[in-house]
């Protein structure tokens, strides 16, 4: 049952491995056009996959999750290269890897509240790679009103 969001999260890593691989540095936070930097899309990868298993796992975000969210976009996170950013996202999609072979399936039907306003999903919708999109998708982009993201 989690093998579309495992197989979502490998694509991602080869994704990021191939459009890294002998990036600038000093292109790491520019935004062209206004759009966001490459070090903020690092950044956020690596922090989004670390607060969606947090939800998962029916937690709250901590103190520490709240700051790497809140520093998202700033080159004053420690690692400032691309290949720091890019490592720490492979670090954590590791984690999440792991955690995805780790999780009892017999539990993701169970309601989960996500995010600070604490809407409630099932567990099994948050590891699906459709619902990542929907989620992550600009809201004015986005069908709103559907009942289903499927």
């Amino acid at each position: 049952m989690l093998q579309p969001a495992a197989h979502a999260l490998l694509q991602a890593r080869d994704e990021v491995e191939a459009s890294m691989h002998n990036f600038p540095d000093e292109l790491l936070w520019t935004r062209p056009g206004g759009a966001a930097s490459v070090g903020f899309h690092l950044q956020h990868l690596a922090g989004i996959l670390d607060r969606l298993f947090t939800y998962a796992r029916g937690e709250v975000l901590n103190a520490s999750q709240l700051a790497y969210l809140k520093s998202e976009g700033s080159a004053s996170v420690p690692a400032q290269t691309s290949r720091d950013l890019a490592e720490a996202f492979y670090r954590q999609l590791e984690l999440s890897l792991d955690e995805l072979r780790s999780i009892n399936e017999a539990i993701l039907t169970e309601p989960r509240v996500v995010g600070r306003r604490r809407p409630t999903t099932r567990g099994a919708g948050a590891f699906r790679p459709r619902y990542w999109v929907f989620c992550f998708t600009p809201p004015n982009t986005r069908n709103d009103t559907s009942d289903s993201f499927w």
